[in-house]
């Protein structure tokens, strides 16, 4: 299966079409219109996604790593199993986002938006949540090692084991 160029990416999209388990490889999609796309599976390691909107897309289990998604809305979108290791998410909007489950090794989500936030299960080590706003976002069972949450906002955020749910 070739790679898919954004062009192509774009026309898919825009007719509703499933981009599942396709090769995004380093794809080149800044400040494209994603919303609700059909991605889970895609390879979309190493791609720019910097400032698009994929508000409610579907990214289950898709390589993320390395991607620059810096500033974009990632509201109600599902990362669940998607491996976003060493991936930037700086002042992305991602309130109510599922990552469960999700590897955000060394990710970078400086400033972002993420209130409402599942990271239930997720790998957390070594991400940077400085200045993130968390508020209620849901932690349980996450991987939390040398997470940094420096001047982040956490109230009502849960953390814990899934045993300690009510």
């Amino acid at each position: 299966m070739s790679r898919l160029l954004r062009e192509e990416v774009l026309a898919r999209v825009e007719r509703g079409e499933s981009l599942a388990h396709e090769d995004l490889h380093g794809v080149d999609l800044m400040g494209a219109d994603l919303r609700g796309a059909l991605l889970a599976g895609a390879d979309l390691s190493y791609a720019d996604l910097g400032g698009v909107d994929a508000r409610g897309a579907d990214f289950t289990d898709a390589p993320l790593c390395m991607a620059n998604i810096e500033k974009a809305d990632l509201s109600g979108a599902t990362l669940t199993g998607a491996d976003l290791t060493g991936a930037i998410l700086d002042g992305a909007a991602a309130e109510g986002t599922v990552f469960d489950g999700a590897e955000l090794l060394g990710t970078s989500c400086r400033g972002a938006r993420l209130q409402r936030a599942d990271f239930s299960g997720a790998n957390l080590s070594g991400a940077s949540f400085r200045g993130a706003d968390l508020t209620c976002a849901l932690l349980r069972g996450a991987n939390l090692h040398r997470a940094d949450f420096g001047g982040a906002e956490l109230a009502g955020a849960l953390f814990g084991t899934p045993a300690a749910a009510e």
